[in-house]
């Protein structure tokens, strides 16, 4: 039975203590201004509009095609073999040509048996082997083929 009534004792007891202890004195509070760290200075906003590209004689109510890509199509020239020409083909040209110098890269090189670069210079030695092509004819293929015919 003691000891249901022994905590509430010891809290209650524990409480009168502590508020009949005398008060010690705060130390003085001394104000601390807050400390801001300078922000980086962000950087411009720029636009993803090439403003050079705009044709100021064409009102943008009128042709806004026009108006905004009139100065690059007076001044660059679409390729013959191309139906058009921007960004992403320019893109396509260059990879296409860094392929080919990586390939006949390949192909000069004396790599490895077996490794990826001599690999990658069989095939491509072998496909620009118009001679043996011509001298093969379509029996070259016939292994990949599937057969289409009767039997």
């Amino acid at each position: 039975m003691q000891i249901r009534w022994s905590l509430p004792v010891a809290l209650t007891l524990t409480t009168l203590a502590a508020q009949a202890a005398p008060n010690a004195p705060e130390p003085p509070v001394t104000p601390v201004a807050p400390v801001v760290a300078a922000a980086p200075a962000a950087p411009a906003l720029t636009s993803g509009l090439f403003l050079q590209n705009f044709d100021r004689t064409v009102r943008p109510q009128d042709d806004l095609y026009r108006f905004v890509n009139g100065t690059w199509l007076k001044t660059n020239e679409i390729p013959a073999d191309k139906s058009n020409y921007g960004s992403f083909t320019l893109l396509s040209d260059e990879a296409e040509r860094n392929l080919r110098v990586i390939v006949e890269e390949a192909a000069a090189a004396n790599a490895a048996p077996g490794s990826a670069q001599q690999l990658v210079g069989d095939f491509y030695s072998s496909y620009m082997d118009e001679a043996k092509a011509e001298q093969l004819g379509l029996a070259a293929t016939a292994r990949t083929r599937p057969h289409r015919g009767h039997r």
